[in-house]
């Protein structure tokens, strides 16, 4: 199971009506305008900081945007790999066998240091990616208020 960071901004009825006597109209558009951003900056945390031998794990790190009702959502993914890396793996056999043959045999495989980059990076643009937020939606606001 690997390790996922999810966003949501939740209430927007209870924004929009707060909102109402300034007639400022709060939609889907400006969140699905603000969280992709802010996924995108965790992202490119992570990536900056995923040990790369071949690239495959640096380039697993996606999200996605789901959006309910009054929720929208991103979800960040590490790929299917990177808790092995992110927490080590202890020495463990590998059972392996041949097709063609039929010969089996077990590979033992000496385990694996931890390389905790996953929480590090989450960690490392925490307030930027609130900042971000922040600022995005001020900016929305301030737009809807000139209008």
């Amino acid at each position: 199971m690997s390790s996922s960071i999810r966003f949501e901004l939740r209430g927007m009825k209870e924004l929009q009506a707060k909102l109402k006597d300034v007639h400022v109209d709060i939609s889907r558009e400006v969140y699905r305008d603000v969280i992709p951003k802010a996924a995108d900056m965790v992202v490119q945390s992570i990536r900056a900081g995923a040990p790369v031998n071949t690239g495959t794990l640096r380039d697993a790190v996606k999200s996605k945007l789901y959006s309910k009702l009054n929720t929208v959502t991103a979800m960040v993914r590490p790929g299917r790999t990177a808790h092995l890396v992110e927490n080590g793996t202890k020495p463990h056999a590998i059972p392996r066998s041949n097709k063609k043959t039929g010969a089996r045999w077990v590979w033992q495989h000496p385990g694996a240091r931890a390389k905790p980059f996953f929480w590090r990076a989450v960690e490392a643009v925490e307030e930027a990616v609130l900042d971000l937020i922040e600022k995005l939606v001020g900016e929305h606001l301030e737009r809807s208020w000139r209008r």
